[in-house]
């Protein structure tokens, strides 16, 4: 299992800094929280703590913390996903090894490792490692509380899940209804105790997950950043509004869901049970959808071979939490990203591992051979669909997925582990699972992922599918806007040669902008604090107008830039009232498409 840890944290950093800040918007709010303590407590988007991340902050803080040890580089950002990622694996394997065979866990670790979407995210710093890592602990504390009635380990449980929250918010608790009906309905003791111990994990989560909430409920507004995301400046509104019940429902194409609606205004809503297996989130996760499904039907049918009231439990938890987090995400509105399928590697990397052991066990009789070679026939059968939604694979790759399904199905059905070395058995099988998902993570690793939406594996031929607007925008730049909205765009050296000639030096902000894309470029480029006006898409009500005409007039923020070509798209009330109010008291002067404003007395109209 060592190896595998190594394996996956060398192929997880390997090439890393292409994908320089990655999300550059994270990126910032970790070079604010490595220089200012406020800015790392809040996840401020600058160190002088104007707004914060449309997050709460726990997901920066590993790199916030790896800037302020190693300094500012593409590799202190991301590394720490890397290891978050690494030790998510490690936790997997950890769980399930304490209640099945090693080729179980090894397997489930394998396959959980090497999903394309959970490969991809271990190479970006969105909030999803430090979330996956928190929940593989939970899992982890969850089997330990399976095995005794020790109060700790429920607590240890519930305060992971709570951290998880701090993490990605209502996302970091989705696998919680799974694991508690699990722990209820099978868990050691009388049905009292189980009850009492799981209101008390439940109380150790709330704390977990709602201290850093309630602290910030009680701080005056005045007295602390706006919190970004929110309409009201509220922590609470942020989870339950924007990052809450705005997720679940449809809502109207447009501004409010960023790139995830605004490059796909020509498609309709995709929700429903095949969303899952659609081009654009088909790479991502499904090479072993299919496969998952096959194998619930399984453990539904031969689970309780596996073992006694702990192995039954461990079961009801996987098959509950990979099938309601697929209908969950399956059913979600339009504020989709296809990176949220990162929830449901570690389930179905579990009951796959799962269903092949309880196949494996009926193989001496007809039907679980039968069972056995389906669940690779399955997934060679979904990997050559999804192949077919890019040109790069070819017929090579369709072909070695139909060579090692065949090999693999004939060692099972000829119970071929009882004449060669079982390693070798497994190692043949297991590769036939993970093959697919393999070839797309060595697409990912040799690509370049920016900005705000990261995609895994090879370009995509259909035309409506994201990974084919990315490129469209990265190529042509049009529409306008959506550069700046997809990746962020970085100073021109003209701006950055107007920025040092014509500025003082000494404004607390270089400069204030939209959208936050920009302005954390900026920020990172420079090394001085930006202001980003009305967060992350120009929107939030922050600051407002009377305040940055205070600022502005005491020299507190030396240029304002502004892009016309994100007002098309569409800017919040304060920010239009900054930008005219900015327009009509100072002269500009165009650079780049943007019009910039030197914000002192010389510059006045």
């Amino acid at each position: 299992m060592a190896a595998l840890v190594l394996a996956c944290l060398l192929a997880y950093t390997w090439g890393l800094d292409q994908n320089a800040w990655g999300n550059p918007f994270y990126a910032a709010a970790a070079q604010a929280g490595a220089r200012d303590w406020e800015a790392f407590f809040f996840g401020s988007q600058d160190w002088n703590n104007a707004i914060t991340i449309d997050k709460l902050p726990l997901s920066i803080w590993p790199a916030a913390l790896s800037i302020r040890f190693f300094g500012l580089s593409s590799w202190s950002v991301l590394v720490p996903e890397a290891v978050m990622g690494s030790a998510t694996v490690w936790l997997t394997y950890a769980s399930v090894r304490r209640l099945f065979p090693a080729a179980v866990a090894f397997t489930a670790a394998v396959l959980c490792a090497s999903a394309p979407v959970f490969f991809l995210m271990s190479r970006y710093n969105n909030p999803e490692p430090l979330m996956g890592l928190l929940i593989a602990a939970g899992l982890y504390f969850a089997v330990r509380a399976a095995e005794d009635v020790r109060w700790r380990w429920y607590l240890l449980m519930g305060a992971s899940f709570g951290l998880a929250f701090l993490a990605k918010q209502v996302q970091g608790l989705v696998p919680v209804p799974a694991i508690g009906l699990g722990l209820l309905m099978l868990g050691p003791g009388h049905l009292r105790g189980r009850v009492a111990r799981l209101a008390a994990a439940t109380a150790a989560m709330i704390v977990a997950g709602g201290w850093w909430v309630a602290i910030v409920e009680l701080i005056p507004a005045s007295a602390r950043p706006y919190i970004g995301g929110s309409i009201g400046n509220s922590a609470v509104e942020l989870t339950l509004d924007y990052n809450g019940a705005a997720r679940l429902i449809q809502l109207p194409v447009g501004q409010s869901a960023g790139l995830a609606t605004g490059a796909a205004q020509s498609t309709s809503y995709d929700g429903g049970l095949s969303r899952l297996f659609n081009g654009n989130f088909a790479p991502e996760i499904a090479w072993l959808l299919g496969t998952g499904v096959v194998s619930v039907v399984i453990l539904l049918v031969y689970g309780r071979l596996l073992g006694g009231r702990l192995q039954r439990a461990f079961i009801l938890m996987s098959v509950i939490w990979f099938v309601s987090t697929w209908f969950l995400i399956s059913f979600m509105g339009s504020m989709v990203h296809t990176y949220y399928v990162y929830s449901v590697a570690v389930p179905m990397a579990l009951v796959v591992a799962l269903g092949l052991r309880a196949a494996w066990l009926r193989s001496d009789l007809l039907i679980g051979r039968l069972f056995g070679t389906f669940l690779i026939a399955a997934t060679a059968f979904m990997g050559v669909r999804i192949m077919q939604y890019s040109d790069v694979w070819g017929w090579w790759g369709p072909a070695v997925l139909i060579i090692l399904a065949t090999l693999a199905s004939a060692l099972w059905v000829t119970r071929a582990a009882q004449r060669i070395p079982a390693k070798v058995f497994w190692a043949v099988v297991v590769l036939a699972l993970a093959a697919g998902q393999i070839g797309t993570d060595a697409f990912t690793a040799a690509s370049s992922n920016q900005g705000t939406q990261p995609i895994s594996g090879p370009i995509s031929n259909d035309p409506n599918a994201m990974s084919r607007h990315l490129l469209d925008i990265r190529t042509t730049g049009q529409p306008a806007w959506a550069p700046h909205i997809a990746y962020g765009v970085a100073p021109s050296p003209e701006l950055l040669h107007l920025f040092a000639t014509q500025g003082s030096g000494t404004g607390r902000w270089l400069a204030a902008t939209y959208p936050a894309q920009d302005a954390a470029l900026t920020q990172l480029s420079t090394g001085r604090a930006v202001l980003s006006v009305g967060g992350w898409l120009g929107l939030d009500p922050a600051p407002t107008l009377e305040q940055f005409k205070a600022w502005a007039e005491d020299g507190d923020v030396e240029f304002f830039v502004d892009e016309p070509a994100i007002k098309t798209y569409g800017i919040g009330p304060q920010a239009k009232a900054i930008s005219d109010w900015v327009s009509a008291t100072y002269r500009g002067q165009e650079v780049d498409g943007a019009v910039v404003y030197r914000l002192d007395a010389g510059h006045r109209r």
